[in-house]
């Protein structure tokens, strides 16, 4: 979970996009729920339709999976160090804090004063000037990257983003989902400083 904020007293890749009706066409086979014609039931769709038994037996296996790779889980940004018992109760409730955290809601079955508290505390750490923020928690760190990306956008239309080419893979997407002029910068081979600006040709200045 992610808090992402902005202020408005100062602003702030590897996955491509089909590009062609052929490109679609082909993606289309690689998806085949986005046709119409019936199919025949695959076996991972046979195998939602199991008796109770079944689905616990496949719970159970999917536990014992899980519980023998965490040990071992490195190599990426996350903490295996947690403990959520405390919070097993509220997953009876249909939770969700749609709208502004900072405004009303007509759902309320929803956490919005913990919402509001968190971003508090982000807007504190990062010395936001008072009375000049305001922010939500996101899903994860790519909603947090679009949102900037966004706001930034809107700030300043004629901008160009630049980048490098070891950010996260969502900003190379967010920023074609965009239509966003950007630059992305070529890391040295040893990982250290940036070589040459490479332009974007689908985005030129």
């Amino acid at each position: 979970m992610r808090a992402s904020f902005s202020s408005w007293h100062h602003s702030t890749s590897r996955t491509e996009f089909p590009q062609s009706p052929t490109a679609f066409s082909s993606l289309a086979h690689r998806f085949p729920t986005c046709q119409n014609e019936s199919r025949t039931p695959s076996p991972t769709q046979v195998e939602v339709s199991l008796p109770i038994v079944g689905r616990r037996q496949r719970l159970d296996a999917l536990h014992e999976r899980l519980d023998a790779l965490r040990p071992r889980n490195i190599g990426y940004p996350c903490n295996q160090d947690f403990d959520y018992e405390d919070l097993f109760p509220f997953l009876s409730y249909s939770i969700n804090n749609v709208g502004d955290p900072f405004g009303s809601s007509n759902y309320r079955l929803n956490t919005q004063d913990f919402e509001r508290e968190v971003v508090t505390e982000f807007a504190r750490m990062t010395h936001a000037p008072a009375n000049g923020w305001w922010g939500y928690v996101t899903a994860g760190g790519t909603e947090g990257n679009m949102y900037g990306l966004y706001v930034a956008r809107e700030l300043f239309p004629d901008g160009i983003c630049y980048f490098s080419e070891d950010t996260h893979y969502s900003v190379a997407k967010i920023l074609r989902l965009q239509h966003t002029r950007n630059i992305m910068l070529k890391s040295q081979p040893n990982g250290d400083g940036l070589q040459r600006p490479s332009r974007n040709p689908a985005h030129p200045p």
